[in-house]
């Protein structure tokens, strides 16, 4: 989970007002209405993020590392709006996409995430960015 001051940090400078924390659970989510796995988590707004649908609000999107590539292409295809948190990786194409969506971004720096139990963790091993991104962009 990001650090919750760098989520509004990112939030403040990318001058953008997110809606759904999309990849969340009920112990960590940085907004009232999130996507979560459990199937059990009668809170959530909606379980597993990429059976919504991501055209209608803003998001957040800080997904595992890994799920980039489906991030990515499903922000295309819905025209979705979303603050993104990602790895820099541009030799990706996923990366390459996301930043010629991305209408502003920003560097995150030092320790931004959290462990489960809430204390800081290390400084991640691989520079951290914040986008702001719009699918309906991708031309």
């Amino acid at each position: 989970m990001l650090d919750p001051k760098i989520f509004q940090y990112a939030c403040r400078q990318l001058k953008f007002k997110p809606v759904i924390d999309v990849f969340a659970s009920k112990l960590h989510h940085q907004l009232p209405h999130y996507f979560s796995r459990d199937k059990e988590d009668v809170y959530a707004y909606g379980i597993d993020a990429f059976s919504q649908d991501w055209s209608k609000e803003n998001l957040y999107i800080n997904p595992p590392f890994k799920q980039m590539n489906q991030v990515v292409q499903k922000l295309v295809r819905e025209r979705g709006r979303a603050l993104v948190i990602a790895p820099v990786l541009p030799k990706q194409k996923w990366y390459q996409l996301l930043t010629r969506i991305a209408k502003r971004k920003i560097p995150l720096e030092g320790p931004i995430y959290l462990s489960w139990k809430g204390n800081l963790r290390p400084v991640p091993p691989f520079k951290t960015i914040a986008l702001v991104v719009d699918g309906r962009n991708n031309n």
